[in-house]
């Protein structure tokens, strides 16, 4: 997947999760600007993310389009995918 004009991104997420935390370097790295959104495990705000993006696991990363609406990148290994098209 390769998202043409994404500067920033949005990362729902665990404190302490392994996978959240690796997204949040990755992005630094590459000098994106991203928002980190904490969740708890069981939380109603996990549920109705999860729901809205159709996505069972974190984090749950969207990127911003030019037009300004997020879309859903996926999961850690979909953001490294599609920063290495870059």
């Amino acid at each position: 997947m390769q998202i043409v004009g994404t500067e920033r991104f949005i990362i729902y997420g665990f404190e302490g999760c392994h996978y959240c935390s690796s997204a949040i370097e990755l992005l630094e790295s590459a000098g994106y600007e991203y928002i980190f959104i904490p969740l708890d495990e069981g939380s109603r705000a996990l549920r109705e993310v999860k729901r809205a993006y159709a996505w069972s696991t974190a984090p749950i990363i969207l990127a911003k389009q030019d037009i300004g609406s997020y879309i859903l990148i996926g999961g850690f290994s979909d953001l490294k995918e599609m920063l290495d098209f870059r």
